[in-house]
């Protein structure tokens, strides 16, 4: 699910209480009277799609910037710019309820950097998670990329689709018949995820 900054869905909120006001108040003649209820039944559709948008976003403060930690399912808030793609100097989370002993700045396998959690008071995790994928050469692309919800590590063109870049993502290839785009993922940032299916 493509998840949404919290102040622009409450902007379409306003927007769209707005348009229902002025929906009502449109005379109530027959052909008026059908087109208003069809414009209603839309109206009505597209708020709850926005609410439920706005309640799968987590209740990070506007000052806050929500940020996932590898290998932790769940996502944290931080006051300022997270570590994440190009941005090694990025905050992670301290420790908190699901992440016992905060989390750390670091290069991620991927190749772009991103919070680790740390396995014991200032120790580093020694988890080990795999390798990516050589990409050296590749006609897709020689940097590994990961894609949200798809299966795997492709090849992709740089600037990759990352952090603050709204860059370039892994076009059709094994594993990923459809490719995929660039968006705002669910910790804020850009990142690659699988196409919507029409």
């Amino acid at each position: 699910m493509l998840l949404l900054p919290s102040a622009l869905v409450q902007s379409w909120q306003r927007e769209a209480a707005q348009l229902n006001s002025s929906l009502l108040d449109l005379p109530a003649t027959a052909t008026a009277n059908i087109t208003t209820q069809h414009y209603r039944t839309m109206f009505k559709s597209s708020v709850f799609v926005l609410a439920l948008a706005t309640v799968a976003h987590a209740a990070c403060p506007d000052t806050e910037e929500e940020i996932s930690v590898q290998g932790i399912d769940n996502y944290f808030c931080v006051n300022g710019e997270g570590c994440s793609g190009s941005n090694s100097l990025g905050l992670c989370p301290d420790e908190q309820d699901g992440l016992e002993f905060g989390s750390y700045c670091d290069l991620l396998e991927t190749g772009v950097y991103g919070c680790k959690p740390y396995s014991d008071w200032d120790s580093p995790s020694s988890a080990e998670y795999d390798a990516p994928l050589n990409c050296t050469g590749n006609i897709a692309g020689d940097f590994p990329v990961s894609v949200e919800d798809g299966d795997g590590t492709f090849c992709s063109a740089e600037p990759v689709c990352s952090g603050t870049i709204a860059g370039n993502c892994p076009g059709a290839q094994d594993g990923l018949p459809s490719g995929s785009v660039c968006v705002i993922i669910r910790t804020g940032v850009y990142g690659c995820v699988l196409p919507p299916v029409v």
